[in-house]
C-alpha cells in the first residue's frame, strides 16, 4: 500500500452506543383456526416468527458475507453471518483487537485493512468501538493510530457527524488530529465547511492536515498555500514530503514541472521523489527526457536512478507505439 505519509497528524472518535439489532417478534395467531377433522388427532401447528424490520439508520444485513476473503479466524467466519450489522460488528472488532495485540503477525497490516473494510461497511455505528478506542487517552498510543490506519481508506461522508464532535477544542491533542485526519480522507464537499475552519486551527498538524484534505478536494486557494509551504525553505521537511506525495497521486499533466521539481531537489525524502519520478514515468512526456536524464546521473539522487532509468524507458515506449500513451495525454 502507498506510504501514508501524513500518519503522523492525530486523531479520534466520539463513542456511539452500539444498540442492538435485528430482534425476533412472533406472528399473531389466526383469529379462528379451522377445526380439525373428527376422525382425526388435531395437530396444532408451531408459532411462526418473522424477523423485525431492521431500523432504516441500519443498513441491511447482506445474503451473505459481502467479504468472503476478509482476513477473519475460522472460529469467527463460522459464527459472524448470518447475524444483525450490528453484532457482526461487535465480533470484527473482537478480531481487531486480537490483531492488534499480535504484534509479532506479519499479515496484520493487511489484516487490520480488511477488517475495517468489513466494519466500515456495516455503517459509522458499527465503528463506535474503534472510534471509543481512539478517543481514549488510557489506550496506548499505538493502538489508537492503528484505528487510523484500520479504517483510513474505508471513510465515507457519512461518517462526518461522528467525526466532527472529535476535532472539538475541548478534545486532548491526539484526538483532533487524527479525526481532523480522517475528516481529510472522507474526499466529500460535505466536509468542506469543517476542513476549512480546521485549516485556521492553532495547532499545526491539525491546520496542515486541513489544508491537504481542501488541496486534496481540488480547492484552488488551498492548493497555492501548499505550494507556497513546499517551496519555503524553512518548511518541514515531512510536510514538503506531503505535499508532494499528494500531488504526484493526481498524476496531472499540468504538474509536470512540480513532478521534475520535486524528483530533482535531494533535501526531499525518497518515498516523495519515487511518486513524482513514477508519475513521471506515467505521464510519459518526451519533453521531461533532458531532466531525468540529469536525474539519472545525479549521485546525490543515486537511490532514485532506477526510477528515472524506468521513467526513461517508459518513454522510449510510448513514442515506439509499444504501448498506449497516458488517456490524459491522449
Amino acid at each position: 500500500m502507498p506510504m501514508h505519509f501524513v500518519r503522523t497528524l492525530g486523531f479520534v472518535v466520539v463513542v456511539a452506543a452500539v444498540a442492538a439489532c435485528g430482534q425476533r417478534q412472533p406472528a399473531e395467531a389466526p383469529a379462528s383456526p379451522a377445526p380439525a377433522p373428527v376422525t382425526e388427532t388435531a395437530v396444532e401447528a408451531p408459532p411462526t416468527t418473522e424477523i423485525a424490520a431492521i431500523p432504516e439508520s441500519q443498513p441491511s444485513l447482506p445474503e451473505e458475507n459481502p467479504f468472503p476473503d476478509a482476513p477473519l479466524s475460522e472460529e469467527l467466519r463460522d459464527k459472524v453471518w448470518p447475524r444483525s450489522p450490528l453484532d457482526n460488528a461487535s465480533a470484527l472488532f473482537e478480531e481487531w483487537r486480537g490483531v492488534i495485540n499480535n504484534e509479532e503477525e506479519e499479515s496484520r497490516t493487511l489484516r487490520l485493512q480488511m477488517l475495517g473494510r468489513a466494519i466500515a461497511n456495516l455503517g459509522p455505528d458499527a465503528c463506535a468501538p474503534l472510534f471509543a478506542v481512539m478517543a481514549d487517552e488510557d489506550e496506548e498510543p499505538m493502538t489508537r493510530y492503528l484505528v487510523v490506519m484500520t479504517l483510513e481508506d474505508w471513510v465515507v461522508p457519512t461518517f462526518l457527524p461522528a467525526l466532527e464532535p472529535l476535532v472539538d477544542p475541548e478534545q486532548d491533542d491526539a484526538t483532533r488530529s487524527y479525526a481532523a485526519y480522517l475528516i481529510a480522507r472522507l474526499e466529500s464537499g460535505e466536509a468542506v465547511p469543517v476542513l476549512e475552519r480546521l485549516a485556521e486551527d492553532e495547532n499545526r498538524r491539525i491546520q496542515f492536515g486541513a489544508q491537504l484534505g481542501l488541496a486534496r478536494l481540488r480547492q484552488p486557494a488551498y492548493e497555492e498555500i501548499l505550494f507556497e509551504t513546499f517551496r519555503d525553505a524553512d518548511a518541514i521537511p515531512e510536510e514538503r514530503a506531503s505535499i508532494a506525495i499528494l500531488f504526484a497521486e493526481r498524476i496531472d499533466p499540468f504538474l509536470t514541472d512540480f513532478y521534475l521539481e520535486a524528483a530533482a531537489d535531494p533535501t526531499l525524502g525518497t518515498d516523495a521523489r519515487g511518486y513524482c519520478l513514477q508519475s513521471l514515468s506515467q505521464l510519459a512526456d518526451p519533453s521531461t527526457v533532458p531532466e531525468l536524464q540529469a536525474i539519472a546521473q545525479n549521485p546525490e539522487l543515486e537511490d532514485q536512478r532506477d526510477a528515472a532509468n524506468y521513467a526513461l524507458r517508459n518513454i522510449e515506449l510510448h513514442q515506439s507505439g509499444v504501448v498506449q500513451p497516458f488517456p490524459q495525454l491522449q
